[in-house]
């Protein structure tokens, strides 16, 4: 979907997904695995966010956050999930490495605590579905949000990067996401 809006010519963008694809299956790297889910995740999200109004978006925010916290937290569940899909190297989310030069990796070098950062698909399409239901009121508004939604990213990699309270543990990346997106979406209401 989202490669069909860039891309003009439908029939061009199933066979760069395609592509895209058949490399994951033969040579999955980071990299291509990245890509994948981020064309998949922007498509999905793109098309349910328009349908939804942002109040509900907001409130799915606000108990999905809250979710988050007790599923990481509280019953751990979440971090058993996400060290089993790394196991069988069914990722559901996007990798990042220590460096930059690591997206060329093989994804069966991603372990449980090594030197890869996974953030769910969650923590992605939830702030898209705000950006997307908003698309009707004004591109800037879309923007704004996905600005703060931004920020609250990368407050959630500092607190995972700088270890906070000693060594790197699973964090609940959502909630910071979110908070960043819902203070975008009410700056919207004041412009």
């Amino acid at each position: 979907v989202l490669l069909n809006s860039l891309i003009p010519f439908p029939l061009i963008s199933i066979i760069l997904m395609g592509i895209l694809i058949y490399l994951w299956s033969k040579k999955p790297s980071i990299l291509i695995h990245d890509l994948v889910i981020l064309l998949g995740i922007s498509g999905a999200g793109a098309v349910l966010g328009l349908s939804l109004e942002p109040k509900m978006v907001i409130l799915l925010l606000i108990i999905f956050s809250i979710y988050d916290f007790l599923a990481v937290y509280v019953t751990k569940h979440m971090v058993k999930i996400a060290k089993e899909m790394i196991k069988q190297k069914v990722i559901v989310g996007f990798i990042f490495p220590s460096k930059i030069s690591d997206f060329k990796e093989n994804l069966e070098k991603v372990k449980p605590g090594g030197k890869f950062m996974v953030l769910g698909g969650g923590d992605v399409v939830f702030p898209l579905l705000l950006c997307a239901s908003l698309v009707p009121l004004g591109i800037k508004n879309s923007l704004i949000v996905a600005i703060f939604a931004l920020i609250g990213l990368f407050f959630s990699f500092y607190i995972f990067i700088s270890k906070i309270g000693g060594e790197r543990k699973p964090i609940p990346a959502l909630p910071p996401i979110a908070l960043f997106s819902i203070i975008g979406y009410l700056i919207t209401k004041i412009l």
